[in-house]
């Protein structure tokens, strides 16, 4: 970590120091974990801003996911790290609470280019801090060697299982979550008061138990090994997100992979969580910087930067004016489709806490440790401690009651 956020002052002091020429504005520096074609397609977004901003450099470093929010924590605490970093929404509340982030004039998106899904997740207490570029959601992918058609309705996820057509599902936490609209009403009411008993979590967390035990399906919290399944041609469905496209069609092949919308349940069409790529700002960085790098990610998520993504990476773009022909990107179509019925979650909401509070949940419940209503009790109250506004009406003091 030190070694990166060093390396990246290094970069960024030998280009001011090459930029004594009149009119340098520049330069800013931009982090990403985006890799290949979306690597490449996104440095030549870059490269062309640069061609229409003369005197301003913007040097991009790569940075591994996995590690990508841990180093940026650190060099911004010092004053240091990039102008602008690209990362998912997830990072916007624990930044922004600790003061790292630089939020954005309210007019920054007014201008109603981006879906109210995508934009709505970089916000932390009514206050914007990024720009959305692109959008990760889970939807249905299938084989098409394996399966003649999507199944559109949990009920013919079943049958398609006991007819010997095997059919993945993930249940980590997040990317179970649609199914919770496909049962009932949604966790979140429209003023952001949870409702575990009253919304449709309890009767997914039922069908998910009984699903388990039924031929064909495969249940597992372990995405990444589901995944591999699916790209070795073991499963005909799998539920995953666009970031799985490149892997399934080097593996399969292009004409074998097909998406869909995820199966509708007994009370409506899914709603998964939506996965938010923005552009976000460091606090540390002087205004002049600042501005450069507002100025670059409004280049990047405009309609035409955000249609040469999708062209040349396939990426899912947050722009809606963005227009994706179906036949040409029937995929992607097919996942900005989904992101339209995406769930609604609190702007403030402690998406760590909820992470973990949820996947003690499920595993509780597909254990056999809990049934599905007092570990949703126990759920909700794991979140009111922590100060969500939690309707618990419905449940005992205690999950001995």
């Amino acid at each position: 970590m030190v070694r990166g956020i060093f390396f990246s002052l290094v970069l960024l002091l030998l280009a001011v120091g090459c930029g004594g020429q009149a009119g340098q504005q520049g330069p800013i520096l931009l982090w990403h974990s985006w890799t290949g074609s979306a690597a490449q397609a996104l440095t030549r977004a870059v490269d062309q801003f640069e061609a229409i901003t003369p005197g301003v450099r913007v040097i991009m470093t790569a940075v591994p996911a996995e590690q990508a929010q841990a180093d940026f924590r650190a060099a911004a605490a010092l004053g240091l790290g990039p102008d602008v970093v690209l990362a998912p929404n997830s990072w916007v509340g624990p930044l922004a609470e600790a003061g790292l982030l630089r939020p954005l004039p309210s007019d920054s998106a007014s201008n109603g280019a981006f879906l109210g899904a995508a934009i709505r997740p970089l916000s932390h207490d009514g206050q914007l801090y990024g720009l959305p570029l692109a959008l990760q959601v889970e939807a249905l992918y299938y084989n098409r060697q394996l399966t003649d058609e999507r199944p559109q309705t949990l009920a013919e996820m079943l049958t398609q299982g006991e007819a010997g057509s095997t059919v993945a599902v993930p249940t980590n936490f997040a990317a179970s979550y649609w199914g919770i609209a496909a049962h009932g009403p949604p966790l979140f009411d429209d003023q952001g008061m949870m409702q575990p008993t009253s919304s449709g979590l309890e009767a997914w967390l039922a069908w998910l138990t009984m699903a388990q035990a039924r031929p064909g399906l495969v249940l597992d919290r372990d995405q990444a090994a589901l995944q591999t399944l699916f790209a070795q041609g073991e499963v005909a469905t799998f539920i995953g997100r666009p970031e799985a496209l490149g892997r399934f069609t080097q593996t399969l092949g292009q004409a074998t992979v097909d998406v869909g919308a995820l199966p509708e349940g007994p009370e409506g069409v899914a709603a998964p969580i939506l996965v938010s790529e923005g552009l976000l700002f460091n606090r540390a960085s002087s205004d002049s910087q600042a501005a450069i790098a507002l100025e670059l990610a409004r280049f990047l998520t405009n309609r035409e930067q955000s249609a040469a993504l999708l062209r040349d990476a396939g990426i899912v773009p947050a722009n809606r004016n963005v227009r994706i022909n179906a036949r040409l990107y029937p995929v992607q179509a097919a996942f900005y489709s989904q992101a339209l019925t995406a769930a609604q979650l609190p702007d403030d909401l402690d998406l760590e806490r909820f992470q973990q509070a949820g996947e003690t949940m499920l595993g509780n419940v597909l254990a056999g440790v809990q049934d599905p209503r007092p570990a949703v009790c126990a759920f909700g109250r794991q979140m009111a401690e922590g100060g969500q506004a939690v309707n618990l009406e419905a449940c005992p003091e205690s999950d001995d009651e």
